[in-house]
């Protein structure tokens, strides 16, 4: 069987893409900057680029055949009206 490492897997995007690796057959862990939140059916790993040396993230992926990256601002995160129509022509309209 093979093993997905879902960063950001506890966003919305994440969520549906566990559902579908997991009706698939894949094996999933969410790589996660908090271990606070807990996802009942899929383990996860703390998984922070920013704390982590090169020893430390070879040995997390070593088990790992897949990593796929969905992490990032969704609607839960956005800034006020003015800023969310900054961000919207940033990263939608280039």
């Amino acid at each position: 069987m093979k093993n997905v490492l879902l960063i950001g897997g506890f966003g919305f995007i994440g969520h549906h893409v566990i559902r579908e690796l997991k009706s698939n057959g894949y094996n999933v862990m969410i790589g996660t900057r908090k271990l606070t939140v807990d996802h009942q059916e899929v383990p996860s790993v703390l998984f922070d680029l920013k704390n982590m040396n090169d020893n430390q993230l070879i040995a997390i992926l070593k088990d790992f055949q897949f990593v796929i990256f969905a992490g990032g601002a969704d609607d839960r995160t956005m800034p006020n009206e003015d800023a969310a129509f900054d961000h919207y022509a940033y990263h939608l309209q280039t």
